[in-house]
């Protein structure tokens, strides 16, 4: 939402800092299947599959949503 109202925006870290995500409803109906199946073993759910960092992740949201946001990078500490 903050990123579609425009205007500067903080982001944490650095740009190249990187980020993993996944779907909780994705993972929950995955999950539900395997166990449905009776599969066993060790499974990686995690994503996306190539590595990407916060900055490429949040160029892409601005893009999707075609704001004119800026992006304000402070460290980590700062949200402390």
């Amino acid at each position: 939402m903050r990123i579609d109202r425009a205007g500067d925006v903080l982001a944490p870290g650095k740009p190249n800092d990187s980020v993993q995500f996944i779907d909780a409803r994705d993972l929950a109906e995955w999950t539900i299947r395997m166990a449905e199946n009776r599969e066993t073993g060790i499974y990686n759910a995690t994503g996306p599959a190539k590595p990407l960092g916060v900055g490429e992740m949040l160029e892409g949201i601005k893009g999707a949503l075609k704001s004119d946001a800026k992006f304000t990078w402070v460290s980590e500490e700062f949200f402390d």
